[in-house]
């Protein structure tokens, strides 16, 4: 797990978490989602956790990039 830094009480969270995504690698999660795929093996294509890929369907899911599905964004 990353550091947390302290700068008088203030916390920086989740800096151990991929917020930096392509472009190409956005629409590959999006086609992969869209197909039904499990987030756990999405997780698995990219080599990175399950808290990533709940991030990056999260933004996808406020822009307006990917819809609900059946059985949720765990798939």
């Amino acid at each position: 797990m990353g550091a947390c830094v302290d700068f008088d009480n203030t916390v920086i969270i989740l800096d151990e978490l991929k917020f930096d995504w392509n472009e190409s690698d956005l629409r590959e999660v999006i086609s992969l989602y869209n197909e039904g795929i499990k987030a756990s093996k999405i997780a698995l294509r990219f080599r990175i956790t399950l808290d990533d890929i709940f991030l990056v369907l999260f933004h996808l899911m406020r822009e307006k990039r990917i819809k609900s599905r059946p059985g949720g964004w765990l798939g």
